[in-house]
């Protein structure tokens, strides 16, 4: 019953013109909690903080007010929400959760992109549209014969490969001045290799320190890309909790014990800032795709027995004795890095070479 789950904060607010914003913040801070539930003069209201900003949401009003130094509110009492446990042991403040993402046709990776940066920056058909255009680029240069982007993604539906998403974030106007790409830390952790200490060091070197995504496959093949996200709880106290972020999951998942971090296996990827073409063949799909990057037609000479797919050098993989952890060296991808994580099966892909192409597998 709803009625059970409200605690009363004992603040009888009399405030008209001052700024509520460090009696609102104190409040946050003190219980661990972004958004109350107010009630003044028979009538209630919410006040909720939203990025960084604390917003009055009445039902009398059109839409959320700012609250600024000049806002005259009525005294009201504040309440907060809060949950029993499944050991029904004790009350537990349940702060603003992270932001999530219900998920759309295959595109899990654009989901868990967004979500481990906070909010939606961009969708799966923008990358779709963008692919497209890449594909249109092939065509115009009568190239459509040789090479096609299927390896890349699933049409109409998303599945997208690493590389091909990093060559969209280049070309992404909301990332020109961030660069990020994508790049693996870790790869092919097994249940128990995948702790909190170890996420947190990946993040030291990482152009975005809040957040990675994880690459899994399930027993049937079947890739998919969820968060794992870090939110602050409270800034005066310097204190966060880890979420895992799944866009086929109504709700984030709690990080709490080694027990949590145990049952997570995968591959790891931080945000970075560099360039989609570091270690890129001249030759690769992507360079060929890419309607910016001069293309002769007359000079083209198409091998047959080659694929040019985007490949990079042969990662440099460092095995820790101790744990088996496998890092990857910063400028390497390793094969996994060039299939699909997106909830699709995964298909082998052909060895690569030292010239950038790759060698058609044998049939």
């Amino acid at each position: 019953m709803l009625e059970n789950n409200l605690r009363q904060i004992k603040v009888h607010m009399f405030m008209r013109t001052i700024n509520l914003y460090p009696t609102l913040d104190s409040l946050a801070c003190r219980h661990s909690c972004e958004a109350f539930l107010c009630h003044s003069h028979n009538r209630a209201f919410a006040v909720k903080k939203y990025r960084g900003t604390w917003k009055l949401l009445d039902s009398l009003k059109e839409g959320p007010t700012e609250i600024n130094a000049s806002s005259t509110i009525q005294p009201f009492t504040a309440y907060k929400l809060t949950f029993i446990n499944e050991n029904l042991r004790e009350d537990i403040a349940h702060p603003t959760p992270p932001y999530m993402e219900r998920q759309e046709k295959d595109f899990c990776l654009v989901h868990s992109f967004n979500m481990a940066i906070g909010e939606h920056v961009t969708s799966g058909n923008a990358v779709l549209s963008h692919i497209q255009h890449m594909e249109e680029t092939l065509v115009h240069r009568n190239l459509q014969e040789f090479i096609n982007l299927n390896r890349f993604y699933t049409h109409g539906r998303g599945n997208f490969n690493i590389m091909i998403f990093n060559h969209f974030l280049s070309k992404f106007s909301w990332n020109q001045d961030k660069r990020y790409i994508l790049k693996y830390a870790h790869t092919n952790l097994a249940a128990s290799q995948i702790t909190k200490e170890l996420v947190e060091g990946a993040l030291h070197t990482a152009a975005y320190k809040d957040a990675v995504i994880l690459t899994t496959v399930n027993d049937g093949s079947q890739g998919h890309a969820v968060t794992l996200k870090r939110k602050t709880d409270c800034p005066s106290r310097s204190t966060s909790t880890w979420y895992l972020l799944d866009s086929l999951k109504s709700h984030p998942k709690t990080l709490l014990t080694s027990r949590d971090w145990n049952n997570l296996q995968g591959s790891i990827l931080t945000f970075q800032q560099g360039s989609v073409w570091d270690g890129l063949d001249p030759a690769s799909d992507l360079h060929l795709a890419d309607s910016s990057i001069p293309f002769d037609a007359e000079t083209f000479v198409y091998d047959k027995n080659t694929i040019h797919i985007d490949t990079t050098p042969t990662a440099s993989v460092q095995v820790n004795a101790e744990n088996g952890i496998s890092t990857q060296s910063s400028h390497a991808q390793s094969s996994e890095a060039m299939s699909n994580p997106s909830c699709a099966p995964t298909q082998p892909f052909p060895t690569h070479t030292t010239n950038g192409a790759a060698k058609q597998p044998d049939q």
